[in-house]
């Protein structure tokens, strides 16, 4: 007889994943910009226009990656902290792993750190990370909106076509269904969750105990019907 008891308890929960398809573009013989929708493709010009003289960078060194992480983590912690949260990186912990993670990543092109400034003046950084050809945005900083389009636009955007000449598949948003995600991605997919939660030992052994009772039971019947 199968004791039944309970196995360990596993949640799934599946979201979306958007991400802009740079190998179907190369195939295509299109630039970048042709794939994202009508509205985006204008707004990207005349905003790139107003923007004036940008200049990229993308870190070849661990010095480079240094200089823009540290960047990165100034833009991203002034947005965040205006608004009235603490940010990704408040943790010195969180914040001392990923300078760690630079030491290992950049060199095995694991990991990239881009910069976009304006006349000397940066305006976003992006953070990805590598895998099987595949960039995986990972965090950004970008400076105020000023009423032109927004500089965490332009930065995204900038990246994706420096991966684009870089020779990379996809530039992937990972989870998340915002407005800007959408707009700045050709295809979705979907990334899920698993969580298994370990088997709360006093229910098992209270169940164990419910079979061997209910065994009992049956075989104290047997006995009395032989009687």
């Amino acid at each position: 007889e199968s004791w039944d008891l309970p196995l360990h308890e596993i949640t799934t929960r599946k979201v979306e994943s958007h991400y802009f398809d740079l190998k179907q573009i190369r195939e295509e013989e299109q630039e970048v910009i042709s794939g994202f929708g009508y509205s985006t493709r204008k707004n990207l010009r005349k905003n790139m226009k107003s923007y004036g003289d940008l200049t990229t960078e993308w870190a070849e060194t661990i010095e480079q990656a240094e200089s823009i992480f540290a960047d990165l983590v100034s833009l991203h912690q002034t947005r965040w902290q205006k608004e009235g949260q603490p940010g990704s990186y408040a943790s010195r912990r969180f914040t001392e792993f990923h300078k760690d993670l630079i030491q290992k990543l950049i060199p095995t092109n694991q990991m990239g750190l881009f910069r976009v400034k304006i006349e000397g003046q940066v305006i976003g950084c992006v953070q990805v990370l590598i895998d099987r050809n595949r960039v995986l945005c990972y965090q950004g900083g970008s400076a105020e909106y000023n009423g032109k389009l927004s500089p965490g636009v332009i930065a995204d955007y900038l990246c994706i076509e420096e991966c684009f000449k870089r020779g990379f598949d996809a530039y992937d948003f990972l989870a998340g269904n915002s407005h800007h995600k959408q707009k700045m991605s050709t295809h979705h997919s979907y990334l899920t969750w698993a969580q298994i939660k370990r088997p709360r030992w006093k229910f098992t052994a209270l169940n164990a105990l419910r079979k061997i009772k209910q065994t009992m039971n049956v075989i104290k019947r047997v006995n009395q019907n032989h009687n």
